[in-house]
């Protein structure tokens, strides 16, 4: 956080009370749309198309040279996820939600995105998940990103349907009819 907060001249406090909503926020707005026809097949192939090592090499890059070729690999992925009107939406609602400016926002929602689809590519290989496996898994956590999201925030993104997938409004509780666990090869 204190990387990110000197990459885009913020306040660390200011910047780790983003990243705490804004992590739930995107995979509220991942879980929404990969469970639309064909959501989860693209969940799966934007994160196939994640620079292998994200992880490993996320921290080191901001502030670097390497860091505006990662801003625009997260917007476009963020974009591919959840839809590019949403990006503005979410962006909005941060800026709100922590006083600091758009731009700031835009920003930190890009240089989160690869983070968590380094996370969700390392969960889906190591549990040998296929698209539909991963999307079930993210619906399995619904209630603990719902639970991450201050009610205040909340109230910024009304409308927007980024919140829908963990505020009831999509059903599909049953697993996708497409599930299947991919079989580990060993």
């Amino acid at each position: 956080v204190n990387k990110v907060a000197s990459a885009l001249g913020m306040d660390s406090s200011v910047t780790n009370k983003a990243v705490s909503v804004t992590i739930p926020a995107i995979l509220s707005g991942i879980i929404g749309r990969a469970v639309e026809p064909g959501g989860a097949k693209n969940l799966q192939d934007v994160i196939s198309r994640q620079e292998p090592g994200i992880l490993d090499r996320l921290a080191e890059s901001l502030g670097t040279s390497r860091q505006a070729a990662m801003l625009e690999s997260g917007r476009s992925a963020l974009g591919s996820l959840i839809g590019v009107d949403q990006i503005g939406s979410l962006a909005g609602a941060l800026s709100k939600f922590t006083g600091g400016s758009l731009g700031s926002a835009n920003t930190l929602l890009s240089l989160i995105t690869p983070g968590i689809l380094g996370v969700l590519g390392r969960e889906q290989k190591s549990q040998g998940l296929d698209a539909a496996g991963l999307t079930n898994m993210l619906q399995g956590q619904k209630h603990n990103i719902a639970s991450a999201l201050p009610a205040d925030f909340k109230g910024y993104l009304a409308g927007t349907k980024l919140l829908d997938a963990v505020n009831g409004k999509i059903t599909a509780d049953e697993p996708l009819p497409e599930t299947k666990t991919a079989v580990r090869s060993t």
